[in-house]
């Protein structure tokens, strides 16, 4: 009876981020993203548990959104190998000017995607509460630059409504390196944002919408030809109940379609179509200002299908693939988090995150339930900077691996990450 509760509600949230046309933050193609296919088959059934405990606190968060300039970053293990990789910056001075310059750089890296996104913003008030901009995001190679614009249809202290267009690799047809490469298509970045505060309907709602159009690139002295485009829609709703709790939603869903052709290998070429949402439904209670309790129940849908060797430029890229799923993932998760602070200089958060997920990759099956436990000690370094030292326990291992002599090896670690946030 929950579990089918809990799908209704996720069912309405996507339907929610669809009913407008609709891509993450970082929808707009970047040429590093060409050098492989994003390998989907990385994630494990602890990722997602992984990704959930190395989030920023709600403080830091709150901190990030009030502050004009800032830095921060986090470094949390998914594995022997690799980090969960995240990295801001922000310098936003004046934002409400009459003339108005900005820089925001964003660098999210996991398993699958290593996503930078950059964006120097000038911007004219021309009438009250609206505005024109011009964007730009540079690179080493002139042809990469990107270019664009954004019309402010509606700005204030609390509330924005957005619309935007990217130009990407604004330059490549007169500043291409290689003369014998060229490109069919080239990929255009149109979006919305708009974040309603609560003085205009009570509830606090951000809606963000991205889409990437198709790009065809043929890159002869590189030995490939690319093919993507890819969309995004996420909708956040924070509506308080009191003066000190607060129900929250998130959804995002993402569709990606990438082919990367190989002309000296073709059996090494491939295609990659995947879908994939989130949804979140939580509750925040903010008892005082040295406490803070968080929960949420979280559902996840990832469906990837690959096709490999025979992938030609004249597979049919723009159709929906006809493969079978190479990977499928259904997860629910519970969220759990308390915050205290315990003098002026130390904070500590406890944290469960449980997870029930089903993951099925060709004929291989996982179905597995799993425990986390936070332990995580925020530091304030000085008025301006802090440092979160975060630790990880694998509560399932711990009680599936009694009696520990008979069980080797004995790994209750679940992993760390060190967290960084800095403004003026």
């Amino acid at each position: 009876m929950f579990f089918n509760i809990a799908n209704v509600i996720y069912k309405v949230l996507i339907l929610l981020v669809f009913l407008v046309p609709a891509r993450s933050a970082f929808a707009r193609f970047d040429h590093h993203d060409a050098d492989r296919i994003d390998p989907e088959e990385r994630s494990n059934t602890e990722t997602y548990n992984d990704l959930n405990s190395y989030r920023y606190p709600a403080l830091w968060e709150d901190i990030w959104q009030r502050s004009q300039f800032g830095y921060r970053n986090s470094a949390g293990s998914l594995n022997v190998s690799r980090f969960r990789y995240d990295e801001d910056i922000k310098i936003d001075p004046q934002p409400r000017a009459k003339f108005t310059a900005s820089f925001v750089q964003t660098r999210q890296e996991d398993l699958v995607e290593q996503l930078f996104d950059r964006e120097l913003r000038l911007g004219y008030g021309f009438l009250p509460n609206m505005r024109v901009s011009i964007l730009g995001d540079g690179d080493t190679f002139k042809e990469f630059g990107d270019m664009g614009v954004a019309l402010t249809l509606f700005e204030s202290d609390e509330s924005l409504v957005e619309l935007y267009y990217w130009n990407v690799d604004n330059y490549y047809k007169s500043k291409k390196s290689d003369a014998a490469a060229y490109r069919l298509k080239d990929s255009q970045t149109t979006g919305a944002n708009i974040k309603l505060g609560q003085s205009v309907i009570g509830p606090t709602v951000s809606l963000k919408l991205e889409n990437d159009s198709p790009l065809d690139w043929h890159y002869p002295a590189a030995g490939f030809e690319y093919e993507y485009w890819r969309k995004f829609g996420s909708l956040n709703i924070s509506w308080p109940l009191n003066t000190e709790q607060s129900i929250f939603v998130k959804t995002d869903q993402e569709e990606k379609m990438e082919q990367k052709v190989s002309l000296a290998v073709p059996a090494a070429s491939k295609r990659m179509h995947r879908r994939a949402s989130t949804a979140e439904l939580g509750l925040n209670h903010h008892v005082s200002d040295n406490i803070n309790y968080r929960s949420s129940l979280q559902h996840v849908l990832r469906r990837v299908h690959y096709e490999n060797g025979a992938v030609t430029e004249e597979s049919p890229m723009w159709r929906e693939s006809k493969s079978p799923e190479k990977v499928y993932r259904q997860e629910w998760g519970l969220i759990a988090t308390r915050y205290g602070q315990i003098n002026d200089v130390l904070s500590i958060q406890h944290g469960a995150y449980l997870n029930d997920v089903l993951i099925r990759e060709d004929a291989t099956e996982w179905k597995t339930f799993e425990i986390k436990y936070q332990l995580m000690f925020d530091v304030a370094l000085n008025q301006n900077a802090r440092l979160g030292i975060n630790t990880t326990w694998d509560v399932d291992q711990v009680v599936r691996d009694y009696p520990y002599p008979k069980k080797s090896p004995f790994r209750p670690w679940g992993g760390g990450d060190l967290q960084f946030l800095m403004r003026i």
